[in-house]
């Protein structure tokens, strides 16, 4: 492996243009695991890459662009959390009962996100080549202001993921307020940006060869696992009570 920090972000880019490679085809579990991907957020000296958590769980963000059907970054995390307590890492794919909630939002949080970024893409796509009354859809300013609209939320969304898995490193008290900060922005992004969507495909949007409502499908399910929005919602809206006047504004901005 490289070392250094130009060394371990050329080690980030080449395992994401790897995974981004392996997600594209037809993988199994057998090929995430014989690229190590199971093993990401782990030190080299336990089998894992070395890397930033930031850089180790972008791959979790690949996996939600492409909808890929096994549990990535799940198994990451629960790795992880098993290294760290010195108990014997998973043989296989993590089920939900290997998963702890924290670590179970954070990867919903990086899921949400790529497969956000997947459903601006169709959009984009969709609005340039569909046409009504001779011209693109999107030459229209109706479609354009909710174009706009849908690009905000997934930024926001991306940006909210990006948190959530930089606080995959801090102590559980603090990552849990992060975290929970990052799970609700995304909740309300999915809500808005799935209406927003199928709003501008219409029907061919819920059509079974097109792919949006795998997407939007998946991205609901996500959003009400490990917590949903309504549970971190709560947990954030204590934290504040509980930091009272003093607290509010560093309870914040640590988060």
């Amino acid at each position: 492996m490289t070392t250094g920090i130009g060394g371990e972000m050329d080690e980030a880019m080449m395992l994401r243009d790897a995974a981004t490679r392996l997600f594209a085809g037809d993988c199994d579990w057998s090929d995430i695991e014989a690229m190590g991907l199971p093993l990401a957020l782990l030190g080299e000296d336990q089998g894992g890459f070395g890397l930033d958590p930031v850089d180790a769980l972008a791959i979790v963000r690949l996996a939600g662009a492409t909808l890929v059907p096994w549990p990535v970054g799940e198994t990451m995390v629960a790795n992880a959390a098993r290294a760290g307590a010195g108990q014997a890492l998973l043989d296989g794919p993590a089920t939900a009962d290997d998963v702890p909630m924290l670590g179970g939002a954070i990867a919903r949080s990086l899921l949400c996100a790529g497969a956000l970024g997947r459903v601006l893409d169709l959009t984009i796509e969709h609005v340039n080549s569909r046409e009504q009354f001779g011209r693109p859809l999107a030459k229209f300013q109706a479609v354009q202001h909710a174009l706009a609209q849908l690009a905000s939320e997934v930024a926001a969304a991306s940006a909210a993921a990006d948190h959530a898995a930089a606080a995959f490193a801090r102590p559980a008290d603090e990552a849990e307020i992060a975290v929970g900060v990052a799970r609700v922005r995304i909740g309300e992004a999915v809500g808005i940006a799935n209406g927003l969507a199928h709003q501008m495909h219409g029907a061919i949007g819920f059509t079974e060869e097109y792919q949006l409502h795998r997407y939007t499908t998946a991205l609901w399910r996500w959003r009400d696992e490990y917590g949903g929005h309504p549970y971190w919602a709560r947990k954030v809206g204590a934290a504040a009570l509980a930091a009272g006047s003093a607290g509010y504004w560093p309870l914040v901005t640590a988060a």
